[in-house]
Formats: C-alpha cells, sequence, structure tokens
C-alpha cells in the first residue's frame, strides 16, 4: 500500500492524465479508502505487545499540519487580453462579474483569485492555537508552463514575487509545484527546481514539491526527483476521492517496490484536497456530507498521533471551498482546546 506496488502492476489503468485513480484502487473498492490501514495494522501489533505486558506508549494528537495551497492560476486578470475578455463577459453576463478589470489587471486588487491574504488570516487563527509550531504553511509554485499548466504562471511577475515574498517574510514556505510535463520529464523538472532555487523561494537543504494534477508516474518519479534535489513530496493523494492512497497518515521514506530499494525521498501522505469533495466526476458531494468526511478523516489522523496534510488551491471562492476550509479549521482549533472528538467510524 504505501509503495503502490498495486499502480506498478496496472499501468495501463489511467485516466486522461495517466493518473491510477481511487475508483481502480482494489482498497477503494473494497470500501477502506478512507482507514488507515497501515496504521490500523500497527496498533493490532501494538494490542498484541500490551497483552504480553510489553510497555507501549501510544500518543493522540497531530506531529504536523500542513495547510497546502497550490498555485494553479495565480491571477484571474494577468494580460491585456484578460482585460479585454472580461469586460466582454461583464457585458453579457457570462461568468464571474469583476469590477474595473483594468485596475485589476494594474495593481492586482480585487483579483479573484488574488486570494493569497484572505488564506493567510484563516491559516493565522490556526496557527495561534497550536503555538508549538507544528502548523505550517506551504505554497507551491509551478515555475515553468505548458498547454496545461499555463504560461502565465510566471514566477518572475512582479505582482506575483510581491505576493509569494510576502508569505515568505511571514513565515511560509515555498514548495515546487511540477509542472504537467516535468513529472516525467527530468530535465525539465530540473529546470523547474533551478528556478525556484535561483528565485529564492527555497533552499537545496530541504524542498518540497508537489505534482501538478497530482501526477504520479510511479516508481520513475521518486527516482528523478530525487537527482533533481526533492527531499519531501506531497503528492500521494487520488484526485477523485479523499482518503489514505497509501494506507497510512505518517511520512515515510519511499522505497522502489521494482528493486526494492529506498529512494531517499520523503513521501507526506495528502490526505483532503478540497476540489475532490464536489466535482461530479469526482465525490459530487454537498457541504454537509464534505464536512462529516473530512472530520471523520481528521479523526483517524488525530487517533494515531500522524500528519494531517490539506490543499486548497488559492481559488478559494469557487463552490463552498472558503466555507469548508474555515470551517475545518474551526474543527482543528476545537481538537486543540480539548474538545471531544465523534467517535470513529469503521
Amino acid at each position: 500500500m504505501m509503495f503502490r506496488y498495486e499502480e506498478i502492476l496496472f499501468r495501463n489503468r489511467r485516466d486522461a492524465h495517466g493518473r491510477y485513480t481511487a475508483k481502480e484502487s482494489i482498497i477503494f473498492k473494497l470500501g477502506y479508502g478512507n482507514r488507515p490501514l497501515v496504521n490500523e495494522y500497527g496498533k493490532f501489533l501494538k494490542d498484541i505487545l500490551k497483552s504480553k505486558k510489553i510497555n507501549i506508549v501510544e500518543k493522540k494528537g497531530f506531529t504536523k499540519i500542513y495547510l497546502s495551497h497550490d498555485v494553479d492560476i495565480p491571477f484571474k486578470i494577468n494580460q491585456y487580453r484578460d482585460v479585454l475578455k472580461q469586460y466582454i463577459k461583464n457585458c453579457i453576463r457570462r461568468g464571474n462579474y469583476v469590477k474595473n478589470p483594468l485596475k485589476v489587471y494594474m495593481t492586482g486588487k480585487g483579483d479573484p483569485n488574488n486570494t493569497f491574504r484572505e488564506i493567510e488570516q484563516i491559516d493565522n487563527r490556526l496557527k495561534e492555537v497550536y503555538s508549538d509550531g507544528i502548523v505550517e504553511s506551504v505554497y507551491f509554485l509551478i515555475t515553468a508552463g505548458d498547454k496545461n499548466t499555463k504560461e502565465y504562471c510566471n514566477i518572475y511577475s512582479d505582482k506575483y514575487r510581491l505576493e509569494m515574498n510576502r508569505l515568505l517574510r511571514n513565515g511560509a514556505v515555498m514548495g515546487l509545484h511540477v509542472s504537467y510535463l516535468g513529472a516525467e520529464n527530468e530535465k525539465q523538472l530540473k529546470k523547474e527546481f533551478n528556478r525556484l532555487l535561483v528565485e529564492g523561494y527555497t533552499n537545496s537543504n530541504k524542498v518540497y514539491s508537489r505534482n501538478h494534477y497530482l501526477r504520479w508516474m510511479e516508481p520513475e518519479d521518486s527516482i528523478i526527483m530525487r537527482r533533481v534535489g526533492i527531499t519531501d513530496d506531497f503528492t500521494l493523494g487520488y484526485a477523485d476521492s479523499i482518503g489514505f492512497r497509501v494506507g497510512t497518515c505518517i511520512p515515510y521514506e519511499y522505497v522502489n517496490p521494482v528493486d526494492r530499494r529506498p529512494t531517499g525521498l520523503i513521501i507526506h501522505p495528502l490526505e483532503i484536497m478540497e476540489c475532490s469533495l464536489d466535482r461530479e466526476n469526482y465525490m459530487n458531494l454537498d457541504y454537509s456530507k464534505a464536512y462529516e468526511i473530512c472530520t471523520d478523516i481528521i479523526n483517524k489522523v488525530y487517533e494515531y498521533n500522524g500528519e494531517l496534510v490539506l490543499l486548497w488551491h488559492n481559488t478559494i471562492d469557487m463552490s463552498y471551498y472558503k466555507k469548508l476550509y474555515i470551517s475545518i479549521i474551526e474543527y482543528l482549533k476545537r481538537l486543540k482546546n480539548g474538545d471531544k472528538i465523534k467517535r470513529i467510524s469503521k
């Protein structure tokens, strides 16, 4: 489960983006996708040891909470042609209304995708409660564009630099959002990695990454990631469902199941991505059901003293994403304050 042997065996079972899906996963087909089975096996072994009078220490809580944000489209109004398009949309009342698109283009203020300050404020509410430093805000930046990642995801843009540098000064961590093609092309990945370093968004000692579209080209991904210098990856969650793709909520070193050699790449399992919840071709949940299943997964991470990794894009105003994110932050605050969590469902 942890090294995705199943996905290597069935390489032909992929969606349009080359991704193995939860719908194809044996564990999700059996209805166990929302259970960290590897951790459950661990608890089973611990219970056996305790029955033999061996002292086993078990903790509950979170070892780390990553509030991660993939910056796919930093600005909705990013070019002069976007200004013209938006004026036309405003006139024919198509799509979202954006007041004074030219001013938005010139200043960045009022852009519906420029929600970085708002996200920062929400994240800070949790950091104020978890003052022990276990909460970390991570922004994954695209440093190279193509037809799937959009050329205007440009870290050299003055507006983009201004926002990202401000977040850096305020304690955020920047990671590499590996482009659509970079996930399978070492030369392209190296170029993107170097751009992140040169621009001062990270250092070579510890580099976070997440692949665009959550593409995972196993096991080749892990090999080229380490060769270029990436140390920690946050890709391994399914796009079409939240839950425990790798069966655990604890970070671990990825082992290549083909040659059974450790790769040196640390995997941080992704449990919850917001757009997995509401899309018709994914889970298609309303707000109430989404909140219920998210808190259930959070409870399980808490129960097994694991890492909670959340993914909310900067397009937070879409659907019920902002409302749900705020509700989850409030729920996590209550857990820290000692409120009793509901019983974990099996």
